[in-house]
This record gives C-alpha cells, sequence and structure tokens, in this order.
C-alpha cells in the first residue's frame, strides 16, 4: 500500500476505534490522528532506500519490510513515538502562538493507538503483491513471512472501502 492509503486506512480505523468513546470530541480527533500516524509509521523503514537499493530491497532488520513490519517491530515504533513526539510538541509549544488542548490525550492511549494503527498498516500489507519480500515477518525474529497474496496490484481498496463503509454507517 502506497502512505495515503496507510493513513487512510488508519483515520477510517481510528474513526471505529473511538466511536462512542465519552470525552471531548477534540481528545477522540486527537486519537484518530495517533492511529492514523501509527498506521504510517512502520514505513520509516522504507528510508533504508537512502543508503541502497540493496539495503531496501535487502534482509537486514533495518530493511523495507523486515523488522518495522512485525508485531515487534509496531510495539517499539509506539512506544518510543508515543512518548517522544509529545515531548517533541512540548518544546515546540513554547514559541509556538497555538494553545496546546487543556487536557491532552493520557501517554497509555497515545501508544494503543499507535499501536493499533501499526496494526492496520500490517492488515494493510497482508494482501499486497509478495515482490522482493515474500510477505511481512509478522513474528520477528522468529522466521516466515506472511502474506503477499494478491496479484492485482499494490491498491487494497477493499480494506479501504471496507473501513471507509463501516466508519460512515
Amino acid at each position: 500500500m502506497t502512505p495515503p492509503e496507510h493513513a487512510l486506512t488508519g483515520a477510517l480505523a481510528g474513526t471505529l476505534l473511538v466511536y462512542g468513546l465519552p470525552g471531548e470530541p477534540e481528545r477522540r480527533l486527537s486519537l484518530v490522528a495517533w492511529v492514523a500516524l501509527g498506521a504510517l509509521a512502520p514505513d520509516v523503514d522504507a528510508l533504508s532506500l537512502l543508503f541502497s537499493h540493496a539495503t531496501y530491497f535487502g534482509s537486514a532488520w533495518y530493511s523495507h519490510r523486515v523488522f518495522f513490519h512485525s508485531l515487534a517491530g509496531c510495539a517499539v515504533l509506539a512506544a518510543v513515538l508515543g512518548v517522544a513526539l509529545p515531548a517533541l510538541f512540548a518544546s515546540l509549544r513554547t514559541t509556538s502562538p497555538i494553545r496546546p488542548p487543556a487536557r491532552p490525550v493520557p501517554s497509555v492511549a497515545r501508544v494503543l493507538a499507535l499501536f493499533a494503527g501499526g496494526l492496520v498498516h500490517l492488515a494493510g500489507d497482508l494482501p499486497t503483491p509478495p515482490g522482493p519480500w515474500s510477505g511481512i515477518p509478522l513474528l520477528f525474529p522468529l522466521p516466515g513471512r506472511f502474506g503477499g497474496w494478491s496479484h492485482l496490484g499494490w491498491v487494497n481498496a477493499v480494506l479501504i472501502y471496507l473501513l471507509g463503509a463501516a466508519a460512515l454507517a
């Protein structure tokens, strides 16, 4: 899937997750944004393309579709981003004219939302064509890859449609 597709499926899944939660709409919308960010996060390993095509398509833990495309990788990303990004935002807030929300999203909720987004990302990558990676290593560091079922292309329109229809229902 492409980054816009991952972000859209994350936002749609986040909308479904926060439906019916108590609290202010701003906090619920913030959780949707954290899920969408979490859905983008596993592709941070695409930065390996900056080093070389061999690294990007390789089998090193930092290559694309290796560690960060696993359950463990999503958990690490959720924990790191759930703590680091609010700290970064807090440091920027001192110079920003924008007022922070009165009650920010609790850190546990942020981490869970980011992890849920990571799971949405993995679900979206499972049916995509195997390509050079032959699926994703869901249980990294254990051997084995899952997915790579589709031969239609990289667009995962069915997942986007189903999440969108459920969010609008």
